[in-house]
């Protein structure tokens, strides 16, 4: 037994190549910063629910896979959430995706719809936070708003939908 967990302990099994998928917004840089992988890094030693939870801190991950390959390579394979929304506060904006997660605030402004009329505090509206419940439960039909709005072929005119009654939801096309 002695034997066995040096020999899986040794340099054979340190890694050698860290390969990332999947992503587009996240550098390749900073998926390995945030996994806390490093090359010479003996792969037995690498736990994948750490790992996991570690690039998960980015908002903009949603899903993480860790594939250990015999070849001394580890495998990171992330889904990214996409902007769909922004918030407007004060001279900046918060990027939410259709589950209402943030995912980054900005002083840059997108070409896509601002909510608002939203109740969710300031102070929550955090990278990684989702926007509180009834937020969430008019976000569900914004995004039907959004579906039909795509259908019809007049999303890219929308530029605001005031969420304030949930019973009057208010579009603002621009001319």
């Amino acid at each position: 037994i002695g034997g066995l967990i040096c020999f899986l302990l040794s340099p054979v099994f340190n890694i050698k190549n860290i390969n990332v998928y999947g992503n587009s917004k996240i550098s390749t840089e900073t998926i390995v910063s945030l996994s806390g992988i490093s090359i010479d890094e003996n792969m037995f030693k690498i736990r994948k629910a750490d790992v996991i939870n570690k690039i998960k801190q980015n908002a903009y991950i949603e899903t993480v896979e860790i594939t250990k390959k015999m070849s001394n390579t580890v495998e990171i394979e992330v889904k990214e959430r996409t902007t769909t929304f922004l918030i407007n506060i004060g001279q900046g904006y918060v990027y939410i995706n259709n589950q209402g997660y943030i995912l980054e605030v900005s002083s840059e402004k997108l070409e896509l719809p601002i909510i608002s009329g939203y109740i969710t505090a300031n102070a929550d509206l955090i990278p990684g936070n989702r926007l509180n419940n009834d937020d969430l439960e008019k976000l569900e039909v914004v995004l039907k708003i959004r579906d039909t709005a795509k259908s019809n072929e007049i999303l890219n005119l929308i530029t605001e939908i005031d969420i304030s009654d949930s019973a009057d939801y208010k579009l603002t096309i621009a001319s």
